[in-house]
């Protein structure tokens, strides 16, 4: 572990935001999942991009930060594009893009990092 450098900090910053990303994301399916028959199939497509391909980013932010990070941002915008196109609004609040931030740090972290 470096903690000397700044990419080793924002690193574990990610890292450690990213556990905490996923284990609120995975109460809140745990609490009240999704009922099958309940979820349109426009739902199911976005819910593969938010909680999923937003939870696969921080989880390949462990070992390869750019990507992970640029998959994480993808699935988030990819989800936001979704809900424009099915509903004509996007999501509004600061929960999405709260639990993506993670993302935006294993960036950080990757450009830091580069030399």
């Amino acid at each position: 572990m470096s903690f000397q450098r700044p990419a080793g900090v924002v690193r574990w910053v990610a890292r450690v935001s990213a556990v905490c990303s996923l284990g609120l994301i995975l109460a809140f399916l745990i609490g009240e999942p999704p009922v099958a028959s309940h979820v349109t199939p426009s739902q199911w497509v976005a819910l593969a991009f938010f909680p999923a391909g937003v939870g696969a980013g921080m989880v390949f932010g462990w070992w390869r930060e750019g990507m992970g990070g640029a998959i994480t941002i993808a699935s988030l915008a990819i989800f936001y594009a979704i809900r424009f196109v099915t509903t004509g609004m996007v999501p509004t609040g600061w929960a999405f893009p709260a639990l993506a931030a993670p993302g935006v740090l294993f960036l950080l972290s990757w450009g830091l990092g580069r030399k």
